[in-house]
């Protein structure tokens, strides 16, 4: 038998300054383009997040015309601020077509399992009850955390809820029980 014995074959250098340059670029212009999207997208999203505010509070408070933005100041008088402004804590007045108050809403937070779950509660001073709630934002798993949006039963007992004070003004009459867990 002949033996053959082949040449070793050469690999090319690769040039690693090539390739740190052409891994930089790609990610400087996908920086550029994330950036980009970002600052394109940000009033689309603001415009949409109002118009669902404002169709929300709507629905919490039924028979609204209008509404009129307030924040409370550092000794809790409520003080008028633009619908645009950047308050962290808004209260919504809200009117019908005759200037007639026909409730409030409050914007509400809490921990969730996954994440903050942000919502407004709708409120009647005549009834002296919460007569709504919808939820503004929630990354809740489906089927599971989410039933706070989906459930009818535990959704209706925002219709009427009663939150009248007792004769001194200082407490309710009757205590709101609090639940946790499934």
């Amino acid at each position: 038998m002949s033996e053959t014995t082949q040449a070793p074959v050469e690999t090319p250098q690769i040039n690693s300054s090539r390739l740190l340059m052409a891994m930089g670029s790609v990610g400087f212009i996908a920086g550029i383009l994330i950036v980009f999207t970002f600052q394109f997208t940000l009033p689309i999203i603001k415009a949409n997040e109002k118009a669902y505010l404002d169709q929300s509070i709507f629905e919490v408070v039924p028979n609204t015309a209008y509404k009129k933005v307030f924040t409370p100041d550092k000794n809790g008088v409520l003080t008028p601020i633009a619908e645009d402004s950047e308050e962290p804590y808004k209260i919504f007045a809200c009117y019908d077509k005759e200037h007639k108050l026909t409730g409030v809403v409050v914007e509400a937070s809490g921990q969730g399992f996954q994440d903050v779950i942000r919502l407004i509660y709708g409120y009647d001073p005549q009834k002296q009850a919460v007569i709504g709630m919808k939820v503004l934002q929630s990354t809740e798993t489906p089927g599971l955390g989410d039933k706070i949006i989906t459930d009818a039963k535990f959704l209706s007992n925002f219709a009427h809820l009663d939150v009248s004070l007792d004769e001194s003004g200082e407490r309710l009459k009757a205590p709101i029980t609090l639940i946790k867990g499934p």
